[in-house]
């Protein structure tokens, strides 16, 4: 401390100063802002004197103050009429500033100096900057047509040094590393930089000269060191990857290649095709393609490094030489990026040949450079995201195969019938392995869905895009088209068949519409758009259910054969006999008699042995027994050859069980079938020895998702089943589409699909696993209304099922749409004496299994608690038009039975149906709502006929009761008085009832007259009323009367 009191103390000393800085620096400033204010106050003195001064000056000038006053009015008044029209307070504002005098004070004047002065400087630097940037574009042209000259001398040095050095020792001349360099990047720096300035800037699209100079680049300086393979030292490229320029060089240069092999603003040329070719060349040689053996050294690297820039993983980390980005768009719009995607003539146009060819080019260059890499071991899961990228974004592209010269993608289709599975069916692999999680819930739409092009844009939505190419490629490989069953390949047939109907479940409603024009509607936020679908790209959909396509494929998936059809459909098992040994005892006797027989048998006790019973059968009977008619004889026909029979009334006659009738016809008809079998089985081939039946499955679940979707079954829920929410746009149709039509014709008249589906329904053990599962409610508990037609995706092996997803519901249905389409040309000769559509036996099987299938449907399904957790799932129009057809058939055949037995009518019935239901019920309207249970209105004949008479019955006894009353109740109406004479009971029986109209269901109380018409006591509680309808009855039925007659062959009336 004493040190620092000698020292002075420094630190304190500076703390002084600094304070008497600032305090100093305040004072200055507290007395700079005192003469400020003086001198404004000065000068605001001087202004106003001087003002005085120039008023005065006027005032003196003028006459009067008066013309003051009236030059201020004038300028009001201009004021105004210059804003005539505008806001008349903001006029008379103006007008008031121009006519009072204007004051400001020197601090307003030097801030509008200030201001001015600001200004002034802005509008300079604008002048100047504008000025420097024209004179940097004048001496950047002037730079760039130096540099191309400088380019131009030394390109036509080195063409001519390596057409020297070719000429003496035959080799490619191959110029040093930095002569490359230097002159890519002279190249670089007098192109690019003009693309930025222009609208093609993002394309990087050369024009004119520098096309020509682009080639001469790539042909002298790039490929003769990338090709050659003697001195990697050479190599222009492995300097460029040591460093982040080089890189960004490499990446431009790529860019190039790719935007000028898919882009092209100019007419074709022979220098642009050149051009195309070496920059095709190149990246060809640098990606080891075409044999060309790039390795070695840091080449590797190259390749690597090329690969990812032209084919990323994913459409995010994609860069400007994004193959896929520079290939889909050359597709959507063309070369010139000014074509619409699907042009209005697309049917009648043939797009240019330089069109086809540049798409050709990169499409090659794409597939080939998929199969390089998975020919060179790499990443498994990269090469399936490539090829669901090519299939996601360029297959979906429509019109794919006129776009795209054929021999590009040729490698999708060829494949030798013993090799692999064709290019195409292993790129759907690889695309349900990435996305087949997704397509689980339905999600195609979500997969295919792309937001660079929208529906306004291109008329066809990917996925019908998507469907569209793929039926054109397989149509295109034998493999697969099914043309030649000696060259198909059964399994990976399968896989595409599968997915096919994968898409064919997921494509708008108007793919198949018989309409002119199918609309889609488009939701766009607020409101839905209906756009037109693309006929074009429809046509090309609709060639999966040609005829001729429908025919091979199905000639090629069926086997006989190899799947014992004619020893499934012979075979007999004892309940069979057992049927047939029932159907002998009963006769011939219609289904309709029997069961009413059979139902009328408790009631001939109770009814017909009554009192007024027998009085009204004698009174009818012998009356009328004097004009019986014998039964007319049924001629015989004649026999003879070259006659014509009538074979409708022979159907007729065997229908009904009458007399001989001649089988001339018939025998004919069943031997000409038995030399056509004859002639067949000699011209069939020996069975196929690598014969699969997957095949098989894929086309049925292909043409049952047609069938169930445009056949007009699976738009309305038969069940009427509780939905829980509306769908949002219609999935089915709800007629029959004229495509179905044809493609049922051919399915039942050209193919033996029904007998071969019928016999695998009871021969495979897949297909019968999956049919008792669905009739059974306690194996499944979904409901056969949520069915879906979808192949399901095996995770283990990345495929879609072979035999999985429902197949046994998709040959039952396939089976009985065409069924049902026979059944309509097929009369009961055909099917009793020729066997047709199958032996008779085995429709009694086919009974059975759908009488099951629609008792569960309308019985078990939502009700029974294993099912009652598909009330929240949605119907599906594949298990909705299951049950309808289903229903359909079963009433064709139960009206077949009616006329002819088929089985017996104990076939048809499932014990005690409604028997608890009716138990139930008390009151009239009870009995109502069972009609409209779905056994009732969808399958009445599964109900007994006595069951059904039953509730007639109650119907009728209930709905009497609400009406007229009843003693049990004690609840008799009074009802409506009748008077009837004795000696006239039928005419005033007639007269009375005939007045009543609707009230003839009220209670009638009868009340008789003698003959000479006296009243007669007693009181009517239903006892008159018996006596008066008996009487009735009798005098109507009188044949004296001419109101009936008896029938012909018949003692009764």
């Amino acid at each position: 401390m004493f040190a620092d009191e000698l020292a002075g103390n420094p630190a304190k000393k500076r703390a002084d100063e600094a304070r008497a800085r600032r305090l100093r620096a305040k004072r200055e400033k507290q007395a700079k802002q005192r003469r400020h204010e003086e001198e404004k106050k000065k000068a605001s003195a001087s202004t106003i004197a001087s003002y005085a001064t120039q008023n005065a000056t006027s005032i003196s000038e003028s006459k009067d103050a008066k013309a003051v006053f009236d030059q201020a009015q004038e300028n009001r008044n201009a004021a105004l009429n210059i804003t005539s029209g505008g806001d008349e307070k903001s006029a008379a504002a103006i007008a008031e500033s121009l006519a009072a005098p204007e004051l400001k004070s020197a601090a307003e004047k030097a801030a509008e100096q200030r201001k001015l002065r600001a200004e002034q400087r802005v509008a300079t630097r604008a002048a100047v900057t504008i000025q420097s940037i024209i004179r940097s574009k004048q001496t950047a042209k002037i730079v760039r047509r130096e540099q191309r000259a400088i380019f131009d001398k030394r390109i036509v040095d080195l063409v001519a040094l390596s057409n020297i050095l070719k000429s003496k020792s035959n080799q490619e001349y191959v110029a040093p590393q930095a002569t490359v360099t230097t002159m890519v990047a002279q190249f670089l720096f007098f192109a690019v930089p003009t693309l930025r300035d222009s609208a093609l800037a993002s394309d990087m699209i050369l024009l004119g000269d520098d096309l020509s100079r682009w080639a001469q680049l790539v042909k002298y300086l790039l490929l003769p060191g990338v090709c050659g393979n003697n001195n990697i030292d050479l190599d222009p490229i492995l300097p460029w990857m040591e460093s982040l320029a080089g890189s960004r060089r490499f990446e431009k240069i790529l860019t190039l290649c790719v935007k000028n092999i898919a882009f092209d603003h100019g007419k074709a040329n022979r220098t642009k095709n050149s051009c195309c070719a070496i920059a095709n060349s190149f990246m060809r040689a640098i990606l080891r393609l075409d044999g060309n053996t790039y390795t070695g050294g840091g080449r590797d690297r190259v390749y690597k490094r090329s690969c990812s820039l032209l084919l990323p993983a994913s459409a995010t980390d994609s860069k400007n030489c994004d193959l896929f980005l520079s290939l889909r768009a050359t597709l959507f719009f063309g070369p010139s990026l000014n074509s619409s995607p699907i042009p209005v003539d697309a049917d009648r146009l043939h797009f240019s040949a330089d069109r086809r060819e540049r798409a050709g080019t990169l499409v090659k260059l794409v597939l080939d450079l998929i199969s390089s890499l998975e020919t060179s071991g790499a990443e498994l899961m990269a090469i399936c995201r490539l090829s669901s990228r090519f299939l996601v974004e360029i297959l979906t592209v429509p019109l794919f195969s006129l776009k795209v010269i054929s021999s590009s993608y040729d490698c999708l289709v060829r494949e030798g019938r013993h090799g692999p599975s064709p290019l195409l069916v292993r790129y759907i692999r690889r695309f349900l392995s990435c996305n087949g999680d997704n397509l689980l819930d339905g999600g195609m739409e979500t997969v295919l869905y792309n937001p660079d092009v929208s529906l306004n844009e291109c008329n066809a939505t990917p996925v019908l895009c998507l469907l569209g190419t793929l039926v054109q490629l397989g149509r295109a490989s034998s493999a697969l088209n099914g043309k030649s069953p000696s060259e198909i390949q059964y399994k990976p047939a399968a896989e595409y068949y599968n997915f096919l109907a994968l898409l064919i479940n997921a494509a708008p409603l108007g793919t198949f519409s018989s309409r002119m024009s199918a609309v889609e509607w488009v939701y766009n936020g607020s409101s839905s758009t209906p756009i037109v679908l693309s006929s074009a790209v429809i046509d090309q959909v609709s060639a999966i259910i040609s005829a001729s396509t429908v025919r091979g494929l199905f000639n090629c998936a069926i086997d006989n054969d190899a799947l014992g059809t004619k020893t499934t459909l012979g075979n007999k098992t004892s309940k069979d006999k057992k049927h047939e040994q029932d159907l002998e005892e009963l006769g011939s006797t219609s289904a309709a008699n029997v069961a009413a027989k059979e139902a009328m048998t408790d009631r001939t006790n109770s009814i017909w042995r009554s009192g007024w019973a027998k009085k009204l059968q004698s009174l009818i009977s012998g009356s009328g027994s004097s004009g019986i008619a014998k039964p007319t004889k049924i001629p015989s026909l004649s026999n003879g050859a070259g006659k014509l029979l009538n074979t409708s009334s022979i159907s007729r006659q065997l229908a009904n069980g009458k007399g001989p009738v001649d089988r001339t016809v018939t025998n004919a008809v069943m031997a000409s079938e038995e030399s056509n079998k004859t002639a067949s089985e000699l011209n069939h081939s020996a069975p196929r020895q690598d014969y699969s039946i997957t095949l098989f499955f894929a086309l049925c679940r292909v043409y049952c998702s047609i069938l169930s979707r445009w056949g007009g079954y699976g738009k309305h829920d038969l069940v009427n089943r509780p939905l829980p929410e509306k769908q949002d746009k219609d999935h089915a149709s709800a007629t029959t589409e004229k495509c179905v039509t044809a493609l049922l014709n051919v399915l039942c008249f050209s193919t033996s699909l029904l007998e071969t589906a019928w016999a695998v329904v009871q021969s495979n053990p897949r297909v019968v696993s999956d049919l008792y599962a669905v009739i059974d409610v306690r194996k499944r508990g979904e409901a056969i209304r949520t069915l879906s037609s979808d192949p399901l995706y095996n995770r283990s092996v990345h495929t879609l099922g072979e035999a999985e997803g429902n197949v046994g519901a998709v040959i039952l249905y396939i089976f009985t749409a065409c069924l049902c389409h026979t059944l309509i040309v097929t009369d009961d000769v055909e099917i009793h004496d020729m066997e047709k559509p199958l032996p008779k036996h085995q429709l009694r099987r086919l009974i059975l299994l759908q009488k099951k299938l629609l008792y569960r449907a309308c019985c078990l399904d939502d009700v029974h608690e294993g099912t009652s957790k598909s009330q929240s799932v949605t119907s599906n129009s594949f298990g909705v038009a299951l049950i309808a057809i289903s229903a359909n058939a079963m009433s064709d055949l139960y009206s077949r039975s009616s006329r002819r037995l088929l089985c017996s009518p104990k076939l048809w019935i499932e014990e005690d149906l409604l028997e608890k239901d009716m138990k139930r019920c008390k009151t009239h309207q009870d009995f109502i709502s069972l009609l409209s249970v779905p056994i009732c209105r969808i399958c009445p004949f599964l109900v007994s006929y006595k069951c059904r008479l039953k509730l007639f019955e109650r119907i009728v006894t209930t709905n009497r009761t609400e009406i007229q009353g009843s003693n049990e109740l004690r609840n008799l109406r009074p009802g409506i008085m009748c008077t009837v004479n004795r000696s006239r009971v039928l005419e005033d029986g007639l007269a009375h009832l005939n007045k009543l109209g609707r009230d003839l269901r009220q209670r009638i109380v009868v009340s008789y007259l003698s003959e000479v018409g006296a009243r007669e006591t007693g009181v009517d509680v239903g006892g008159l009323f018996k006596e008066f309808w008996t009487d009735l009855s009798a005098l109507a039925f009188n044949p004296d009367y001419a109101l009936f007659k008896i029938a012909e062959g018949s003692p009764n009336m």
